[in-house]
């Protein structure tokens, strides 16, 4: 069990000491882990952003229903266009909603 406790503990490093945003999603879209760069970019305290739905937090209205259609997507599939991988998206500043 040791090695499984070592292995959470370097994992929550990485994702703290991350130069990306990481924003992790539980299955019904709720914030269960945003990095510091992720407060950096979004403009969210980490204690705001946890257990906030991702899509009411920063994805902007006029993409919802993409966005929405991409993650039933990828829950019924496994496919994703944007999940795994690099990439730049708008999002909603704090100021925007």
């Amino acid at each position: 069990m040791a090695g499984t406790s070592h292995n959470g503990t370097l994992a929550s490093a990485l994702i703290a000491s991350s130069l990306d945003a990481v924003i992790v999603i539980d299955e019904s879209k709720r914030i269960v882990e945003f990095n510091p760069m992720a407060e950096r970019i979004f403009g969210y305290a980490r204690h705001r952003a946890i257990g906030a739905a991702l899509d009411e937090l920063i994805v902007p209205p006029a993409v919802g229903a993409r966005h929405e259609a991409g993650y039933r997507r990828h829950a019924e599939t496994g496919i994703g266009r944007v999940i795994g991988k690099r990439t730049e998206i708008e999002a909603c500043a704090p100021t925007a909603r």
